[in-house]
């Protein structure tokens, strides 16, 4: 009897990590296409935070596991947060946020998995907090999805675009020359390998064990549901009772239904059906299934999952091919002996558990139209998604798409009475779920009078809770698509936000969706811009700022009233030439007087420097940006006599000479130095 290894939540079975018998993948930089080792992306995360992203099956889970093992091994501290394991309720995340930062603070490396189930909240806090040391990985989002309208969502794709993927061809030619070497066979039928994934390909080899034969994945999950039978009858031998194979596969196959998507089902919806709660426990037990306690639930909810959706693809296609796999199933919910009725179980867990009835028709909508269409010709399935809307407590762009499709519900949802989404937006914490509810419910023709009515407190104690700009953008703007006065939110509200983040790309986006909605941007207090560029050493952030500002039309007055101390002092600081010509040319834009900043600051700069291109991006930005240049006459020749002997970048230097030839610097007994050393 083997034990269930394959199948397992820490790893495939030819992945040992203490006696290093693994397949090491490769990843590609999905910018330059490079293909880096798994050190080379050791030493990546030293200085950054870095998304891994592939398809199901691709050893992203494997990868950062196998991160996190070596670095425990040179005594690091690690921190791994499997979100397929975890529910994180709304009113904990910006709590685990912080503790993540503490933790990043205290040295620790984080490596968080599954990053999509969460809907890249939690990445999209934290990437742009300059963190390092912080890895993420997840599912790449589906053009599909993009494909069948969710144009308001583009931005999401291309902010979730993955740093690296793993090169999974490459990783499964390996792994099939290291199953033939450790268990010495010459052949195996390869064509059956007709697919990229890791985990379907851990199957077919776990039936090869079995039965000395490769099989198409759906056989060898029969093949292993028979053998799993057997084992669990051995491990738990004090049951009065034998574990019958056919019920094991039935609730397999329940849960496959919705894993398949990666939704968990609800526990009690399996033992409702006659199903023993002994059999999910002990599944559990052996890491077959997912057996997780929702931590916001006040009646000891649990929701059972497997731990790949591959693996639920795999057991429906099972299903469908063999009439007595899940027998008893097909048999209690009319599925049919192929699953050809498979929609009857979608109707009959909705109608138990409709509040999780938006997650589940969404992904029905954009992944398995012939279930859709067969619910919607289904009696009383129109009633049901009323009753969907509800009692749901979330809702998906998904779902709000597939209301293109039930035009004749459009009138029953109309007729739903507005407390009932009064009630909605009382309760929701998540700023996106209610835009996405606004969306919906606009599009349906829902008269929005209501929402109009809403006071103005509400919404501002909902923005106060939350860190995320995308998020409150994201609010404001269906806000105001409804017709909601989002000038009637106070100002402090949105102050407060800005003294809170420190990434600009987080204050701009802000400002952006403000002006979308019309807001009066300049009711905001200057005090708190200032603050920002007077608090930030970064040029580039300041840059930002600065542009964002005038690009939402904010009077810039302020800034001409900044002493020009402020930016000497970090002038003095900075080294890159690009970034002080960056700042001149922001400055100048918005009418700052850079004639206040003392030339000294410059002067001591290509003193400073031993770099002729450097000096030559300075002098050149500072002429652009229309600062006097009378100062650089004033150079002791020497300076430049003392550097141009000790040059090799012949490139560099003449485009110096032309550069102070350009300001009114005399540089012909330069040139003489320069000449004479280069070409005698």
């Amino acid at each position: 009897m083997t034990l269930p290894s394959f199948y397992r939540p820490s790893g495939y079975k030819w992945i040992d990590f203490e006696k290093d018998y693994a397949v090491e993948p490769n990843l590609r930089d999905k910018n330059s296409n490079k293909k880096l080792k798994l050190e080379d992306l050791m030493k990546i995360i030293e200085n950054k935070s870095i998304f891994i992203g592939g398809g199901p099956g691709s050893g992203k889970s494997t990868i950062i596991k196998y991160m996190g093992y070596k670095l425990v091994n040179k005594n690091k501290k690690v921190f791994i947060l499997p979100l397929k394991d975890v529910r994180i309720p709304e009113e904990q995340r910006n709590s685990i946020i912080s503790l993540i930062q503490q933790s990043v603070d205290k040295g620790f490396y984080i490596f968080i998995d599954d990053v999509h189930l969460d809907n890249y909240k939690i990445m999209s806090q934290l990437r742009g907090k300059g963190l390092k040391q912080v890895v993420f990985s997840g599912r790449v989002e589906k053009e599909k999805e993009i494909e069948k309208g969710l144009v308001s969502e583009k931005g999401k794709f291309e902010e979730h675009k993955p740093d690296y993927e793993p090169i999974v061809e490459e990783t499964f030619k390996a792994i099939i020359e290291k199953f033939k070497e450790k268990y010495n066979v010459e052949n195996l039928n390869e064509e059956l390998f007709n697919h990229e994934n890791l985990m379907i390909l851990s199957i077919q080899l776990g039936g090869w064990e079995l039965n000395r034969k490769i099989s198409p994945p759906e056989e060898a999950v029969y093949d292993y549901t028979s053998e799993k039978t057997g084992y669990l009858n051995e491990t738990f031998k004090r049951k009065s009772y034998e574990y019958d194979a056919d019920e094991i596969r039935s609730i397999l196959l329940a849960i496959s239904f919705l894993y398949k998507y990666e939704i968990g089902i609800n526990e009690d919806y399996i033992t409702n059906l006659g199903f023993k709660e002994d059999y999910i426990e002990n599944l559990a037990d052996i890491k077959e299934v997912g057996l997780v306690n929702v931590l916001e639930s006040k009646v000891g909810k649990r929701i059972v999952s497997l731990y790949y959706s591959s693996i639920a693809e795999v057991i429906i296609k099972a299903g469908e091919t063999w009439e007595d796999f899940g027998k008893p199933l097909k048999s209690k919910l009319n599925l049919g002996k192929n699953l050809e009725n498979m929609y009857n179980f979608y109707y009959d867990y909705l109608k138990q558990y409709p509040e999780e009835g938006a997650v589940i028709l969404g992904e029905l909508y954009f992944y398995n139209e012939e279930v859709i269409n067969k619910l919607l010709n289904t009696q009383g399935f129109d009633g049901l998604v009323v009753e969907v809307i509800k009692k749901m407590n979330t809702i998906t762009w998904k779902f709000r798409n597939f209301m293109e499709r039930i035009g004749k519900i459009i009138e029953k949802i109309k007729a739903i009475y507005k407390g009932v989404f009064e009630e909605k937006i009382e309760k929701w914490d998540n700023l996106l779920d209610i835009g996405k509810l606004l969306y919906a419910l606009q599009y349906v023709r829902y008269d929005m009078e209501w929402v109009r009515n809403i006071g103005s407190s509400v919404f501002e104690d909902k923005i106060k809770g939350w860190n995320n700009s995308e998020a409150i953008g994201g609010l404001l703007k269906a806000l105001s698509d409804v017709g909601y006065d989002i000038n009637r939110l106070d100002k402090e509200v949105f102050e407060e936000k800005i003294k809170e983040r420190n990434n600009p790309l987080d204050i701009i986006y802000l400002l952006e969706a403000l002006q979308y909605v019309r807001y009066d941007i300049d009711r905001l207090d200057k005090e708190v811009f200032e603050e920002k560029i007077k608090e930030w050493d970064d040029p580039l952030d300041i840059v930002y700022l600065l542009e964002a500002l005038q690009y939402v039309r904010y009077d810039m007055e302020w800034v001409r009233n900044i002493g020009s101390s402020v930016f000497e002092d970090k002038i003095k600081r900075w080294d890159d030439p690009w970034d002080i010509g960056d700042l001149l040319k922001a400055l100048k834009d918005v009418e700052y007087d850079i004639s206040e900043i003392g030339s000294c600051v410059f002067e001591d700069k290509i003193k400073e420097w031993d770099s002729p291109w450097a000096i030559g991006i300075l002098l050149k930005a500072l002429k652009e940006a229309g600062y006097n240049m009378k100062w650089v006459k004033r150079i002791d020749k020497g300076v430049f006599e003392e550097k141009i002997k000790n040059w090799d970048e012949r490139e560099d230097v003449e485009k110096l000479l032309k550069v102070l030839e350009d300001v009114g610097y005399d540089v012909r007994g330069l040139r003489e130095i320069w000449n004479c050393r280069n070409y005698g």
